[in-house]
């Protein structure tokens, strides 16, 4: 009897132990609050719904969850539904990545997830419900999950006893397209010169509201007369202020080498912040022989400029035809010849002038970048020693001109030259472009030197192609070489004395800091060498003893002004035995 009894006792502590051990785990779930708000297209992880599980009794495992997408989504609005977990907040970030599920359906659509998910007793937090919306998802559809009605369900591993208090806490999401106004802004008509770059020939100005947007693609129609040879590329700038290039940000470009009109499309990527406005400029460069009066212009009544978005936003095109034309210019120049006087040009001079032609532009600025031109006479390959090119705003002379190149001119006559100059002319300027020669020592007396500006004019090249009317004629007189400065009969001591003096060796000439300079002499005395000007007035002077032979001096011309002057050779009684022509340029 004694034995039944302990048997009995203890299967009835065994029982009771098996029910303490085996008590079923307690979660209570609960609705956060979300709001409800605008999701915009193409985004991701927008948070739907957030359930709050709190488990007491017994650890536990989540191994499914179950939801339905609700609203007026269809099947095209949403990419991926998400479920995560956060232990401290309904939020996406600091989340655990639970799982996803296709979302490719019209709501109300019932979705199903087997996640793992272990919760010890004690753990709480929140289940996360996510959503991706497609680049196109229909503007004002909705998505909701309805807590009170249906509740978002859970698997677990185990019996579980579950409290749910869920409510209709989560506020309905609804899609929104970013709202766009277009306008064209008003673009003068103008000319556009030849080989200029970033010409503004439209812009498109847009409004941003509502939600961002990316704008990856723009297409425009160039229309006007130009022809494939006329443009060079076509380049898209964004201002957010005003529509012109100065302070815009570079967006793309594409080669415009088409006739128009012809349609361009350019991939960019610009980003459009709610609020945003802006102008999306269309500008264009020009070859060098862009043809004169040719057009270009973009009418946004009939053609008006296309975006292309990341997304699908609503655009309200209201652009018109505010862009007027712009017309293709060259300058427009007309050479004539200068009168040149026929004359002497001595040996062993420099600078004489030989021709002189004038030009003047009109219409738009023009850079000359090189001049042809032929030296006639009958001068022989040892007559000449350079030819110089030099431009004179207001005279043909040497004065006061600008230097602009030389060439070697050991050649006999007649020899074509070809000099490379860089020489900008603005519009309305005029002035003269002067060729001269420097003169050999040994020359041959008698030979001649000219340019017949009717038969064999100057000839100018450009950086672009203008329109050129050459008026140029043989207004420029035959230079003759003669013999150099002769001996003197200079009085020196009661008596007269024959010396040959000559000046040679002057260099550089242009002098710029430096004139170095030679003479030669046959007697040993004091000579003075004086920088004159053209009206005798001195500059510089200074006295050396003469050696027979060659004597060497230096002058300091830094600070003389520009220009033409003599470096004079007088003797001791004060005459003149020697001169040579100089030419300072700084």
């Amino acid at each position: 009897m004694k034995m039944k009894s302990y048997f009995l006792l203890l299967l009835l502590t065994l029982t009771a132990f098996s029910f303490k051990t085996a008590a079923k785990p307690t979660v209570t779930i609960t609705t956060a609050t979300i709001a409800a708000s605008n999701i915009n297209q193409g985004t991701t992880y927008n948070v739907i719904y957030a359930a709050k599980m709190k488990v007491t009794v017994n650890a536990v495992t989540i191994n499914k969850i179950t939801f339905t997408l609700s609203g007026s989504h269809d099947n095209g609005d949403l990419t991926y539904a998400y479920v995560y977990f956060n232990a401290s907040a309904p939020v996406i970030s600091g989340a655990t990545y639970l799982g996803y599920s296709a979302a490719s359906f019209s709501g109300p659509h019932a979705y199903s997830l087997t996640i793992s998910k272990a919760m010890a007793v004690g753990d709480e937090g929140y289940f996360i419900i996510a959503t991706s919306l497609t680049n196109n998802a229909t503007d004002n559809h909705t998505v909701f999950i309805n807590g009170k009605t249906n509740p978002v369900t859970f698997g677990y591993s185990v019996a579980t006893t579950v409290v749910n208090n869920q409510a209709n806490k989560a506020g309905t999401q609804t899609i929104q397209a970013a709202d766009i106004t277009l306008t064209s802004a008003p673009i003068a008509a103008a000319d556009i010169n030849q080989g200029t770059t970033y010409n503004v020939v439209y812009a498109a100005k847009m409004k941003v509201t509502t939600e961002p947007v990316t704008v990856n693609n723009i297409q425009f129609t160039l229309s006007g007369s130009h022809d494939n040879g006329d443009l060079t590329y076509a380049y898209l700038y964004y201002n957010a202020a005003a529509p012109v290039i100065s302070g815009a940000t570079y967006l793309g470009y594409t080669a415009a080498s088409y006739s128009g009109p012809h349609n361009y499309s350019v991939n960019i990527s610009k980003g459009m912040a709610v609020g945003d406005q802006g102008y999306f400029i269309v500008a264009i460069s020009l070859t060098n022989n862009a043809t004169d009066n040719h057009t270009i212009f973009m009418n946004g009544a009939i053609k008006p400029m296309k975006f292309g978005f990341v997304t699908d936003p609503n655009v309200t095109n209201s652009q018109s035809n505010k862009a007027k034309t712009q017309t293709i210019q060259a300058a427009d120049i007309t050479l004539t010849s200068a009168n040149i006087s026929a004359g002497s040009i001595v040996q062993g001079s420099t600078y004489n002038v030989v021709y002189a032609a004038k030009m003047k532009v009109i219409t738009e600025p023009v850079t000359v970048n090189n001049i042809q031109f032929t030296l006639s006479g009958n001068h022989d390959n040892n007559d000449l020693t350079y030819v110089y090119l030099y431009y004179n705003a207001s005279t043909p002379v040497i004065s006061g001109a600008t230097y602009l190149g030389y060439a070697a001119a050991t050649y006999a006559g007649p020899h074509d030259y070809s000099i490379n100059i860089s020489k900008g002319m603005a519009v309305g300027d005029q002035g003269y472009f002067i060729v001269a020669v420097s003169v050999n020592a040994a020359a041959s007396v008698g030979k001649t030197v000219r340019i017949n500006g009717a038969t064999d004019p100057m000839v100018f090249g450009y950086i672009t192609s203008p329109n050129q009317i050459n008026n140029q004629s043989n207004n420029a007189g035959t230079k003759t070489i003669v013999a150099s400065f002769a001996p003197g009969t200079i009085a020196k001591a009661e008596k007269d004395v024959n010396t040959l003096y000559t000046v040679n060796n002057v260099f550089p000439n242009p002098a710029n800091s430096f004139l170095n300079y030679s003479v030669l002499g046959r007697e040993n005395e004091t000579v003075r060498a004086q920088l004159t000007g053209r009206a005798g007035n001195v500059f510089i002077e200074k006295s050396f003893v003469m050696s027979e032979g060659y004597n060497h001096g230096l002058m300091n011309v830094s600070k003389i002004p520009n220009g033409v002057y003599y470096l004079v050779i007088t003797n001791n009684a004060g005459a003149k035995v020697a001169s040579q022509q100089v030419v300072i340029q700084h």
